[in-house]
């Protein structure tokens, strides 16, 4: 299930770290305290 919910071309083989989290942040996927700390770990 997990794996099909990131098949539906919402992330591209482009998109860096960054604009990952914050897709799935927009989408209210993570709280902005994960945000903040994922944001803090890969270096952003």
């Amino acid at each position: 299930m997990l794996r099909s919910h990131y098949k539906n071309n919402r992330f591209n083989k482009s998109d860096t770290p960054l604009d990952i989290l914050n897709k799935r942040y927009a989408a209210g996927e993570i709280t902005k305290e994960i945000y903040e700390q994922l944001k803090k770990d890969i270096g952003a």
